[in-house]
């Protein structure tokens, strides 16, 4: 995101973009700060129906065809220990993608609409 004044690294912001009539919103933090040159945002809690405006914005522009999203999985209760260690190592795992999901999006290695749907899998 161009920004004259960027965000500090890892600051968490909510993300508002408007579009003809159309408004995506998430939460997302700050992967990479670069004064006068912009930072790079990493989506970290997007709804499912923001993730259908934000795409739907996004194939307009290149006349791509709208991916619907897999339905959520059913909720599995946690009840030990063991397995929310594992969680936060899985956790920590699913940033270190995301990150270079940003950063190969950035770099035009990989389109927008790949980068979705690796940020919506990724994310299960």
């Amino acid at each position: 995101m161009d920004a004259i004044s960027p965000f500090a690294l890892n600051a968490v912001v909510i993300l508002t973009i408007t579009r003809d009539g159309r408004t995506f919103r998430t939460k997302a933090k700050v992967v990479d700060s670069l004064n006068a040159m912009g930072m790079g945002l990493m989506f970290t809690a997007t709804e499912p129906e923001q993730v259908r405006v934000l795409e739907s914005c996004l194939n307009e522009g290149t006349g791509g065809t709208l991916v619907e999203p897999d339905p959520p999985a059913p909720a599995v209760p946690t009840f030990a220990a063991p397995a929310e260690i594992a969680s936060g190592a899985d956790q920590e795992l699913r940033d270190i993608v995301r990150e270079m999901i940003v950063l190969l999006n950035r770099k035009s290695i990989v389109g927008d609409g790949e980068a979705m749907a690796m940020m919506r899998k990724i994310s299960k």
